[in-house]
């Protein structure tokens, strides 16, 4: 419930020009976990194949956080401890398109949250 409640409000910040269209927007694919920075991440992916949101995980000194990884850039947002949420920036800055496209494919695995 609180992660549900924490996506909902990540996705209600973001900032505008990451939203070109409504597929983009819709991010309730997933979690998978994954850890960047040595912290847990809850990774979704968006309904255009290309967007990824990584919330912080519950309980981990990055939370609340999160980034969304689109095709304008990395950008994130919270008030999570700032040593643990520039540390997992360090490393998920470093995803390539080819590891975002598996990570996406790890998301649908999962499938759609509602």
């Amino acid at each position: 419930m609180l992660r549900q409640a924490l996506l909902a409000a990540a996705i209600a910040a973001l900032p505008t020009a990451a939203y070109c269209d409504s597929q983009s927007a819709n991010c309730k694919t997933g979690p998978v976990e994954k850890t960047y920075g040595a912290t847990k991440w809850l990774v979704y992916s968006c309904g255009d194949a290309l967007t990824l949101v990584f919330v912080s995980a519950p309980g981990s000194a990055a939370s609340p956080f999160y980034f969304l990884r689109a095709k304008d850039g990395l950008h994130g947002e919270g008030t999570g401890d700032k040593k643990a949420t520039d540390a997992a920036f360090a490393d998920i800055s470093k995803i390539n398109d080819e590891d975002a496209t598996a990570l996406v494919q790890a998301t649908l695995t999962v499938g759609s949250k509602n």
